[in-house]
């Protein structure tokens, strides 16, 4: 599985003047996250082809910052999976990671 693709850019305007700095820009490809509540314990899994690319985050509140869960991530059968408990309001996401 490709992780990411990266691109240098730079603007130019309508006469071809560059009008910025290059910047590098790096796409990771989307990643199926799974989420399932059970026993008072949320798992939230994705599959193990996306290994080192990826972190997974969380927070309780879209306003503020989100934390990094701890690696290593377990591995069952062919998906990572985080096991944590179903408190409060939580948020997850995959971060594409260098």
């Amino acid at each position: 599985m490709q992780l990411r693709t990266s691109y240098d850019l730079v603007v130019a305007n309508a006469a071809g003047t560059n009008t910025s700095p290059a910047v590098s820009v790096t796409i990771y490809p989307l990643v199926p996250l799974s989420i399932t509540l059970a026993s008072g314990s949320v798992t939230i899994s994705w599959p193990v082809g996306a290994s080192g690319g990826y972190v997974l985050q969380t927070t309780a509140d879209l306003t503020k910052p989100w934390t990094t869960v701890q690696s290593p991530y377990p591995v069952v059968g062919s998906q990572y999976q985080v096991t944590e408990p179903a408190t409060g309001t939580a948020y997850y996401r995959l971060l594409g990671s260098e």
